[in-house]
């Protein structure tokens, strides 16, 4: 279980705080990945209203969004994402 509740990939942090609607936003992860002209995303964002959100978009459409307030929860889908990019890595896509 040690590794299920450890950061997966320290250099794939990287925190970057921003408004969103006059409300600060945390970046705490985000990758981009590219191929054959398609892109892919992967971001987990935490603010104070709403706890984490964790996005997953592909070209211009979000695949899949939702808000966790459980940390728990949001270490299970950053290793998820850490996952699923090696994944996408090793079929030849690569990071921008």
């Amino acid at each position: 279980l040690q590794t299920v509740y450890n950061a997966p990939d320290a250099a794939a942090i990287k925190i970057e705080v921003h408004r969103v609607d006059g409300k600060q936003v945390c970046t705490m992860f985000a990758r981009e990945l590219h191929q054959a002209g398609h892109t892919k995303r992967f971001s987990i964002s935490a603010n104070t209203e709403h706890g984490w959100e964790v996005r997953e978009e592909q070209d211009s459409e979000v695949l899949k969004r939702v808000w966790y307030s459980d940390w728990h929860r949001v270490e299970r889908a950053m290793q998820a994402f850490v996952q699923q990019i090696d994944e996408l890595e090793d079929r030849g896509w690569s990071t921008s």
